[in-house]
């Protein structure tokens, strides 16, 4: 999928600068096309394509049978468009007939799950804020009261979670993004968050052709080496 066009809700974090995975400035280089994308090997890519969409409809046949809701696709492959903001669509995994609530399915890793701060009480809303995120950006493009996460932890456990509609986050997000989306039309770069865990891959793969340079430090600097190390020590 070209996902260059639009703001999804796995965006929505990084765009208003709160994804752990993600900078700001990665994100509006792929929004703009500037990025080279990561080497991956095509059979890989539809391996995981492949195990993802069968866990996803495994996930959602559980989630029915546990909560007694009917499940159905909604415009999965073109999305559905925010009524104001064009550029802001959700590509969800399900929504629940006759009620105002949706479902995303996702595959957890039962040691990340367990070590986690993040994942509460199932039957809370206490999830990761990467997806806190994207279920009220769904929110927010649906008009929607309920987003489900249904959490297939260590592929045998099924944690589901209720993420409430939230006006007050709904309208900071939806700013944010469209002030984000206003740098991509612009060609005007977010500033580049040194501090972010990722921020080093990045600019490795933005500069693939640039080489370590090795430079001799002149004798007098060395003193000053040694009081680096023992600093950092």
């Amino acid at each position: 999928m070209n996902r260059i066009g639009f703001l999804g809700g796995s965006d929505a974090a990084a765009a208003v600068g709160l994804s752990r995975w993600q900078p700001a400035y990665e994100l509006w280089l792929e929004k703009t096309g500037q990025l080279v994308p990561k080497e991956e090997r095509p059979q890989e890519v539809a391996e995981r394509l492949e195990w993802g969409q069968e866990l996803e409809e495994a996930i959602g046949r559980v989630y029915a049978r546990r909560t007694g809701y009917k499940i159905r696709r909604r415009a999965q492959e073109a999305g559905v468009v925010h009524a104001q903001h064009p550029f802001l669509v959700a590509h969800v995994d399900f929504v629940v007939a006759g009620e105002r609530r949706g479902m995303d399915s996702k595959n957890v890793g039962g040691i990340y799950y367990a070590q986690s701060e993040e994942w509460g009480e199932p039957g809370t809303d206490q999830v990761p804020t990467e997806i806190f995120l994207q279920c009220q950006h769904y929110l927010a493009v649906l008009e929607y009261d309920f987003w489900d996460v249904a959490a297939l932890v260590g592929g045998n456990r099924l944690a589901i979670y209720t993420v409430p509609r939230d006006e007050g986050v709904i309208h900071d997000l939806v700013e944010g993004e469209c002030e984000f989306w206003q740098m991509v039309k612009e060609n005007r770069a977010p500033p580049l968050d040194y501090d972010h865990p990722k921020t080093l891959e990045l600019l490795q793969r933005q500069h693939r052709d640039v080489r370590p340079v090795t430079v001799q430090a002149l004798a007098e600097l060395l003193p000053w080496c040694a009081v680096f190390e023992a600093a950092k020590a």
